[in-house]
């Protein structure tokens, strides 16, 4: 099996399987960075814009989980004073 023209990511702490993902060629990115800059300016955009919601939802979820640990804590520590 050929890997040219894709790359593999593995998380170094995970043993699953290696997952191919195409890359674009090179002539690919250059043919849409001179012929369309403003769609791709445009898409540009709209990707960094969802991926900061994306993350922001992130860390509110993180925030409220922290909470939630925090609280169940909390009630451990008071169950065992009154136990």
């Amino acid at each position: 099996m050929s890997h040219e023209g894709t790359t593999t990511a593995q998380h170094p702490d995970q043993e699953k399987p290696e997952i191919e993902r195409p890359i674009a060629p090179a002539f690919i990115k250059e043919f849409s960075r001179e012929n369309s800059p403003e769609e791709r300016s445009a898409l540009a955009e709209k990707i960094r814009a969802e991926r900061g919601e994306h993350f922001e939802k992130r860390r509110e979820q993180d925030e409220l989980n922290k909470q939630i640990e925090n609280l169940e804590k909390s009630l451990r520590n008071t169950i065992a004073i009154l136990s």
